[in-house]
């Protein structure tokens, strides 16, 4: 993973991992989340990489399934360091979401 480009800029959030933890206590037990956690009805964008792990897209299509007005993007040629890596992909994929 060293010589992933990103390393560094995870090696420096590396500190922040006990909170992330904390905050998402037991979301990340791989059972499903109650569905009336999701009280979510602005249109929501789920963004990936084309490139990142299956889970990831399996992810996304179950928040798209479950958000009601959620839509998914992948973006082409990109991974899951997309936002560390391509800040100016994704954020175009954002603003055009917004259009």
């Amino acid at each position: 993973m060293k010589a992933d480009p990103s390393w560094n800029k995870m090696e420096s959030l590396a500190h922040t991992l006990a909170y992330d933890g904390m905050i998402m206590g037991t979301t990340q037990s791989g059972n499903p989340l109650p569905v009336d956690r999701w009280n979510i009805t602005i249109p929501t964008l789920i963004i990936t990489g084309e490139n990142s792990e299956p889970l990831f897209h399996d992810a996304a299509q179950a928040l798209v399934e479950l958000l009601p007005k959620a839509a998914t993007h992948s973006l082409p040629g990109q991974d899951h360091s997309a936002v560390i890596m391509a800040p100016e992909v994704v954020a175009n994929a954002i603003v055009d979401f917004e259009r």
